[in-house]
């Protein structure tokens, strides 16, 4: 997969089949709609950390959090979910053959910034009760997009909605620390490692979610820097 900055968008480009179907599910995932009630909550900390004798000191603070923070955090967050749905539905559209004027709005101008990267990916398998008709975003002869273009001004909301995936699937599988994850390197997992299929994909699509947010960082830190000299 290459992330490629241009003058208008950000790209994704060379998409492997898995790496589509991690960014397809990714609006799901960090909707939080199959994580339990405890791992919601991670998206929604609780705005002290004192014993609970003391909490009653703190009522009306909290009382403010529940009343006013916790619902702006929770409209931006559908907000930036629905963003990233749109933009996957727009490379869906492309990959049918629809075509867009903004599509060409960077035809002539050079690329800011190219990254190319390996996410190790190439010899995973999907689990084995992985059911091929329940995947989203595929066309009827099973072919996905290799390529995601998406406004720089979007370049937030993907990068919420993954921050939103990332802690929610680490809340309910300890993924971030994970032995077999620190274990198997820069370069992907190694056949000598015994993982199981499903927990091999969670890991996968969790360090792919962690190496997208990394390049919007940087991608941001750059418009951003743009923005300050213009």
């Amino acid at each position: 997969m290459k992330f490629i900055l241009t003058p208008q968008q950000w790209i994704l480009a060379d998409l492997d089949p898995i790496e589509w179907q991690f960014l397809d599910l990714l609006p799901h995932v960090a909707s939080g709609e199959d994580f339990s009630s405890d791992c919601q909550r991670r998206l929604y900390p609780d705005p002290i950390d004192v014993p609970a004798a003391e909490r009653p000191k703190f009522a009306e603070l909290v009382q403010d959090w529940d009343d006013y923070v916790r619902p702006d955090l929770q409209s931006d967050f559908t907000q930036a979910r629905d963003q990233v749905s749109r933009d996957l539905a727009l490379a869906l559209a492309r990959d049918a053959g629809f075509e867009f004027e903004a599509d060409d709005e960077d035809d002539g101008e050079e690329d800011d910034w190219e990254f190319d990267f390996d996410e190790g990916d190439e010899d995973l398998e999907e689990p084995e009760d992985w059911d091929e008709e329940d995947e989203e975003g595929e066309d009827d002869d099973g072919e996905v997009p290799t390529q995601l273009i998406v406004d720089r001004s979007s370049a937030e909301a993907w990068y919420s909605t993954l921050n939103q995936a990332r802690l929610l699937m680490n809340e309910a599988y300890d993924l971030a620390e994970a032995e077999e994850r620190l274990s198997w390197g820069a370069n992907g997992p190694t056949g000598e490692m015994n993982i199981e299929p499903a927990r091999l994909y969670l890991l996968a699509q969790y360090d792919f979610y962690t190496a997208l947010q990394s390049i919007l960082i940087e991608a941001m830190m750059r418009i951003r820097d743009e923005s300050e000299e213009e």
